[in-house]
């Protein structure tokens, strides 16, 4: 396999900067690649989410909070996959025969040996990628790191005579000169490249950073989705789609159809009715008095479930108030929350909540629960009340084979100081609670149910009633 690199974009056919982590898990999937993710379990929204891929020796990171897009591409073992950039090689892969005496004889076939050749810096500054300014160099950590626009090296200086040379050297572009010059290419493998969006390396970091920690990033791309509780209006913008914005769209609970929804958002991904009246034990919250009651038997509901945009529709099927099925609830979820039933089968869906348009309090996707502003809840709350607290039975958490979960430390932080890598120091080890898993609370508020996480207070999912 050869796959070929993109500078300041990713992966030719294969995996692109700005794809959302979702669609990168999906992707991930059908190709029947293992990962393994890590976040961290405190501050969750402010730090990246990464997904390590050993199969292919790759390190992917991914914001956390609103986008959830991949910003982050890092090659940390070139030993499984050939890489190449304009039709060059920069790493081979062979397999040679092994020596007659290094195994058990095996009807006159020899076993192979896999024999890789990493990229060094003299063929990728010389020959591959040409000039550019000086990298850094790290004496202590024997390293040396050389940016070029959207792509970015590290390598490792492994001879002492040319580290003892180095050291003595004050001057960057001697230091670069020395090494692109030295006669023993090996002496200086790559260990890593990063595939990013930026001019250098060092201001792509400092921006993520700042990005990260504010909670920000684009969302141009995504569908938004905007509710009015007071007047029950969900509003949908769709994206720019190659230059060509679509009109803005309106979604009425009680009174749009189901032919409503489909004509503003097409098929959904999966269906299944409903035949209980579980689902009705908030209708008594409603006080219209146009509301017909709908606890009765022979009742049916339907449920459309759209995982790409993050949201579930259930329609009430009652022949007698409408024969095309009245909008009846909307849940939006937020699937990328790690340590949520919905995580990654659901898309996490950008979504702002006010309780009128007059209305300046409000709440959006990218806010832990605690941070939900005081006189939005006063304005959505109809009397005081204790929250539900949510078991999941620990049978409905299964683990996925493909998925590893893995924690970062316990004080939340990520590297994102390192040069050549992102998260190199990340010190994650695999999860054992997954009994604890998908504990949740629900707060329940004049059209609306919240369900909160509770190791770390994320919004998994909003109902709109």
């Amino acid at each position: 396999m050869t796959s070929t690199i993109v500078p300041g974009e990713g992966f030719a056919d294969f995996l692109y900067l700005g794809t959302s982590l979702y669609d990168t898990v999906a992707t991930l999937k059908s190709t029947n690649h293992p990962m393994q993710i890590a976040y961290s379990a405190r501050k969750y929204l402010e730090s990246p989410i990464l997904i390590t891929i050993p199969t292919l020796g790759l390190r992917l990171t991914f914001s956390s909070a609103q986008c959830q897009e991949l910003q982050l591409i890092e090659v940390l073992n070139f030993d499984m996959v050939k890489f190449a950039y304009n039709g060059q090689q920069l790493n081979e892969i062979s397999f040679i025969e092994a020596p007659e005496e290094s195994g058990p004889d095996t009807g006159g076939m020899r076993p192979l040996q896999k024999s890789v050749e990493p990229p060094c810096l003299k063929v990728i500054y010389n020959k591959i990628f040409g000039p550019t300014h000086p990298g850094t160099l790290d004496l202590a950590k024997k390293s040396y790191t050389l940016s070029y626009p959207g792509i970015c090296f590290k390598f490792t200086i492994e001879s002492r005579e040319l580290l003892s040379k180095l050291a003595g050297l004050k001057d960057d572009n001697q230091i670069l000169s020395k090494l692109a010059n030295w006669d023993v290419a090996p002496d200086i493998p790559c260990r890593a490249l990063t595939i990013f969006n930026g001019k250098s390396f060092d201001t792509f970091l400092t921006n993520l950073k700042e990005n990260t920690a504010s909670r920000t990033g684009s969302l141009s791309s995504r569908e938004k989705i905007t509710v009015m509780l007071s007047t029950r209006e969900i509003l949908i913008d769709f994206p720019e789609v190659n230059g060509t914005k679509r009109a803005s769209e309106t979604l009425l609970l009680g009174v749009s159809t189901q032919q409503d929804a489909l004509r503003i958002l097409g098929p959904p991904d999966a269906y299944f009715n409903k035949f209980d009246s579980h689902l009705l034990i908030h209708k008594h919250l409603k006080k219209e008095a146009s509301s017909p009651p709908c606890e009765r038997a022979g009742v049916v509901y339907k449920f459309h479930n759209y995982f790409r945009l993050g949201i579930d529709l259930l329609y009430n099927l009652n022949p007698s108030e409408s024969s095309g099925g009245v909008l009846e609830k909307i849940v939006l979820h937020n699937g990328g929350i790690v340590e949520s039933i919905d995580f990654m089968h659901w898309n996490n869906c950008n979504w702002e909540i006010r309780w009128n348009r007059e209305s300046q309090a409000k709440v959006t996707s990218a806010m832990y629960f605690h941070e939900f502003d005081q006189d939005f809840l006063e304005a959505i709350s109809t009397y005081k009340t204790e929250p539900v607290l949510l078991n999941r039975n620990e049978s409905e958490i299964t683990r996925d084979e493909d998925l590893e979960i893995v924690h970062v430390a316990a004080n939340g932080k990520s590297d994102l100081s390192g040069q050549g890598s992102s998260t190199e120091s990340i010190g994650s080890k695999p999860s054992n609670e997954f009994k604890t898993w998908g504990q949740s609370k629900l707060y329940g508020f004049d059209r609306c149910i919240w369900e909160v996480i509770e190791s770390n207070n994320c919004i998994s999912n909003v109902t709109i009633y």
